[in-house]
């Protein structure tokens, strides 16, 4: 998302700020139908780039993933939500400094348990390719678990 994050300017890059008169779904939900699923993917990362002050403090941290989850579930459609769940859960490792146990507290601050099994997948995929585990689903019920791994093995 190189509208929002400017990574291509390197050190002359910024963030794109949030306009709440547009909503903080915005550009996602004016986008074709057809972008929209890479859209809100991304979405999540431009949402914590917003609030960097707080990844350094944990009950912040948790607050703000709480916030992007509730973000995420006013996203219009099942589908679009758990694009959304599962950027959260792709971005969450690196802000909570590979913390395992961080990022299954981020991830189960979501709304319900579809978003978390979301997170949660999408979470252990990022970790599956350090270490070929997917212990981040660990935790939940049997048939959660499998749905958890099932996801995470699935393409993003």
């Amino acid at each position: 998302m190189e509208y929002n994050l400017q990574t291509l300017l390197g050190d002359e890059g910024k963030y794109r700020s949030l306009d709440f008169t547009l909503g903080h779904n915005y550009p996602c939900n004016t986008v074709e139908r057809r972008f929209q699923d890479a859209c809100y993917y991304e979405q999540p990362q431009w949402w914590q780039a917003l609030y960097t002050d707080e990844w350094s403090n944990e009950e912040k941290r948790e607050e703000m993933f709480r916030k992007i989850g509730m973000w995420c579930q006013e996203v219009g459609t099942t589908i679009l939500q758990e694009r959304c769940y599962k950027g959260i859960g792709n971005n969450a490792p690196p802000v909570a400094k590979w913390d395992r146990e961080e990022v299954i507290r981020i991830c189960k601050s979501m709304p319900n348990i579809d978003a978390d099994i979301n997170c949660l997948a999408s979470a252990a995929g990022v970790f599956f390719n350090q270490d070929h585990s997917w212990n981040m689903c660990n935790g939940i019920s049997e048939d959660y678990y499998k749905r958890c791994v099932d996801i995470a093995k699935s393409p993003r």
